[in-house]
């Protein structure tokens, strides 16, 4: 790794790739306050809303802590100026793919399929799918696999509401993303077949 990053971009790499779950989460919550401002201002001046802001920096930051999971992060830049660049790029392919703004979940999907999926002989996903619950994970399916759209979920799983749907589905990627860190995914592992 580029010896380029600051003392706090050092500590976050190191969070992530640790194994203290309590310490990643606090790490998350650094982010949030650190470099979801400019996400924001950037999907707000750019016919999104705050919601979305969100969605798109929660894909980011899932981009990120794969992509140092995977030595994929060569710290050519700052955590701030990567995990902006990745929600940009996914706001953007987002509006260009449907030229008129479209839910973000698409950009959602998007970036799980290239982060998650692309990588599912590396990483096995499917067998990491297995140790979470069978609602997550069919939502997690549907959603991503079969593209159905969170008003089709919310009908399919009985859920209240799609604000409800939106974060029954960002939980079942946690837990997704949590059982990635518990079985410790490093660069090895993901360099072999």
């Amino acid at each position: 790794m580029s010896t380029g990053l600051d003392i706090v971009d050092k500590k976050i790499i190191e969070s992530i790739v640790s194994d203290d779950a309590d310490e990643l989460r606090q790490t998350m919550r650094h982010m949030y306050e650190r470099c979801f401002g400019a996400t924001c201002q950037y999907v707000l001046n750019n016919k999104g809303t705050r919601e979305e802001a969100q969605d798109v920096f929660q894909d980011a930051l899932i981009a990120l802590f794969l992509n140092v999971k995977k030595g994929a992060f060569r710290a050519e830049s700052s955590i701030n100026t990567y995990v902006y660049g990745i929600s940009k790029r996914l706001w953007l392919k987002n509006l260009n793919k449907q030229q008129v703004l479209k839910p973000v979940e698409q950009a959602d999907a998007v970036l799980f399929s290239e982060q998650i999926f692309n990588f599912e002989h590396q990483l096995s996903v499917n067998k990491l799918l297995l140790k979470i619950d069978e609602r997550c994970r069919s939502i997690l399916k549907d959603f991503y696999y079969e593209k159905l759209s969170v008003s089709k979920l919310m009908q399919k799983y009985d859920i209240a509401s799609e604000g409800a749907t939106k974060n029954k589905k960002y939980k079942c990627l946690q837990k997704l993303v949590k059982i990635v860190n518990e079985n410790n995914l490093k660069r090895d592992q993901f360099n072999n077949e």
